[in-house]
């Protein structure tokens, strides 16, 4: 299971979304101003780029990127 943290308007989000869904993984979306704020999000990731993911198994992936060069 993955946690995508999102935000409205951001195309590495869908792309984000679209990619694990194809894949068949299990995600859910937290959206910025919803479900956390960009204070928050910032003192846990340390970056201000979206999205960030993060795997059940606390594994952090800071990209998009980054998570498709990891599966």
């Amino acid at each position: 299971m993955y946690t995508i943290y999102s935000k409205d308007h951001c195309s590495n989000c869908e792309k984000t979304r679209m990619f694990l869904y194809m894949k068949g993984l299990e995600f859910q979306v937290k959206k910025l101003d919803v479900d956390f704020d960009i204070q928050e999000y910032m003192k846990i990731f340390q970056i201000r780029s979206f999205p960030a993911i993060v795997k059940d198994t606390g594994e952090v992936y800071k990209s998009f990127e980054e998570l498709q060069d990891s599966i």
